[in-house]
């Protein structure tokens, strides 16, 4: 979930694929902050900041915020995730 909207593999795909084709494409760098992180037997769940500046010739252009979380599970094949929400904050 995105902010209100139900993404899926083929909707994250398409918005890459846009994104790719945008002129100049800018220079992303996240920061990541913890918030909480639970692990219960083969099912994780985490809460985060996650803070984006995005910069063209190293002049900061536009910043973003979100307050997101996650689950996973533990297969055989390592942590696979379940699901991500995003919850856009607004920069002031």
């Amino acid at each position: 979930m995105e902010n209100g909207e139900v993404w899926n593999n083929d909707t994250i795909s398409i918005y890459l694929d846009n994104a790719k084709l945008r002129k100049p494409n800018p220079k992303r760098t996240n920061t990541i902050e913890i918030i909480e992180i639970k692990v219960v037997n083969k099912i994780a769940w985490i809460a985060y900041q996650n803070y984006a500046t995005f910069s063209i010739d190293n002049k900061i252009i536009r910043k973003a915020h979100w307050l997101e979380s996650a689950t996973a599970i533990l297969t055989e094949n390592g942590w696979r995730l379940e699901m991500l929400h995003s919850t856009r904050i607004q920069i002031e």
